[in-house]
């Protein structure tokens, strides 16, 4: 079992910085069409590039030639696009910008001696921002400049790779490609001097190249000595029960396609944010090959992500709700241990309770009038973590996933005198950061041979 051969040791915390290239799309939808298209429903994209440069920090343990870890991501962007609109009038000016970028993510590599290629994914948010402009004498806009102007942080996710090249005990040099997605999300607020109410969904990806410098603490020169490839590890054969505590976000999308009671036009979009914490409970096993640990797991988890805001349609007193309060997972999970340590990857199925409650407060009869509709959405689950074993049978963690809920219908009627049926498509998007504490079962100490 002993693998003699010349290796680095990449059991380190590292720091470091990076420089390169990004370019990012960012799409929007204009759910209103009172102003920057005069089109209910108009679209607009724009790509653009420029420099862009952050640092990095983390931490890697190495197994045999395996080396995983987790880093942190922080970064800038120079790039914008700025263009004549395509509507009318065409001497409006639309901006489009990404210009921050973070990233929590988890690695996985493969050392040849000083080279170290790896791949990795995990969380994304970003800062987008659209600025759309009409000059001042344009119809509707008589001083001006009139803007609309909207910076928000949107989450995503995102994945890359690339190849580590270890100079001396502490400096490493490399290049990496990642890719993110921002995901969709709603977009509110009103024109400077003018007043006139926006609302947008705006989509948003990046594509970075960077070259990167890292610092390694506690490096350690490669020597010619044999590498022991069956270290004593746990037995992360278990059955494992526990509980979960965290942050949580969702995008919620829905389209009338009925009466436009709350919208006045069918057809028309709406997009809202909400930010909460979840907690719940997990339950699963793992079986173990060698260092290869994989499994099946489920999970419950209540929520308080919602989003009430003052309706951007006609009339502007109603009150548009969407929340998400219940999510459940059901996973299958594959990692790598390295001793006590067990990061992995995990992908399967997910549903949530999705509501939206819409209220008009001032334009019906009785005195207050609502839709309200809770209806139960499938979709996928998509995320990964680390455990580690504090003893036999006590493991905490850190968890992120990425929920995709599916397009749903949901149906009802307003409480009106004479009720209204509604009709609406919804879905949503959730991503989802907790601590994880999980009691093992029938474990034992040191049971890899």
């Amino acid at each position: 079992d002993m693998d003699p051969r010349s290796v680095w040791d990449w059991n380190t915390v590292y720091v470091g910085a990076h420089a390169g290239w990004a370019g990012s799309g960012v799409s929007w939808t204009d759910n209103l069409g009172t102003w920057s298209t005069l089109t209910r429903g108009a679209g607009y994209s724009a790509n653009s590039g420029g420099f862009a440069g952050g640092g990095q920090i983390g931490i890697l343990r190495q197994r045999g030639n395996i080396v995983g870890g987790l880093e942190l991501s922080v970064g800038g962007a120079s790039g914008a696009s700025s263009k004549p609109s395509p509507y009318f009038p065409t001497s409006d000016t639309f901006e489009t910008k990404v210009d921050t970028l973070v990233s929590v993510t988890a690695r996985l590599g493969y050392a040849f001696g000083s080279l170290l290629p790896y791949v990795q994914g995990g969380y994304a948010g970003g800062m987008v921002t659209m600025t759309n402009t009409t000059a001042a004498g344009t119809i509707g806009c008589a001083v001006g400049p009139c803007v609309y102007d909207s910076s928000q942080w949107q989450h995503g996710f995102t994945v890359g790779g690339g190849v580590d090249y270890r100079l001396t005990e502490n400096v490493v040099l490399g290049v990496n490609y990642r890719y993110a997605n921002l995901g969709s999300q709603g977009n509110s607020g009103a024109i400077s001097n003018s007043g006139i109410f926006q609302h947008f969904e705006a989509d948003a990806e990046v594509h970075a190249l960077a070259l990167r410098a890292n610092w390694l603490f506690n490096g350690t020169a490669p020597a010619d000595q044999a590498v022991d490839t069956a270290l004593p590890a746990w037995d992360w054969n278990a059955i494992y029960l526990g509980v979960h505590g965290g942050f949580a976000h969702s995008d919620v999308a829905w389209r009338d396609n009925g009466s436009g009671y709350f919208t006045t036009f069918p057809g028309t979009r709406y997009a809202a944010s909400g930010d909460g914490v979840l907690g719940g409970a997990q339950v699963g096993f793992l079986h173990q090959w060698g260092n290869v640990v994989g499994g099946l797991g489920a999970s419950v988890s209540v929520a308080n992500m919602a989003s009430r805001e003052t309706s951007p349609f006609f009339p502007t007193s109603d009150k548009l709700e969407t929340k998400v309060d219940l999510l459940a997972t059901a996973t299958a999970r594959l990692g790598y241990a390295f001793g006590n340590a067990l990061p992995y990857i995990e992908a399967g199925y997910a549903g949530g309770n999705m509501t939206v409650t819409n209220t008009d407060v001032s334009n019906c009869a009785p005195a207050i009038c609502v839709y309200d509709s809770t209806e139960w959405h499938h979709g996928v689950a998509l995320g990964g973590g680390l455990d580690y074993r504090l003893t036999e049978n006590l493991t905490l963690g850190l968890n992120y996933q990425y929920v995709k809920l599916f397009d749903g219908t949901h149906g009802g009627t307003t409480n009106t005198f004479v009720p209204t049926a509604e009709n609406y498509t919804v879905g949503g998007d959730i991503h989802t950061v907790s601590l994880r504490a999980n009691w093992l079962f029938d474990s034992s100490l040191f049971g890899v041979n």
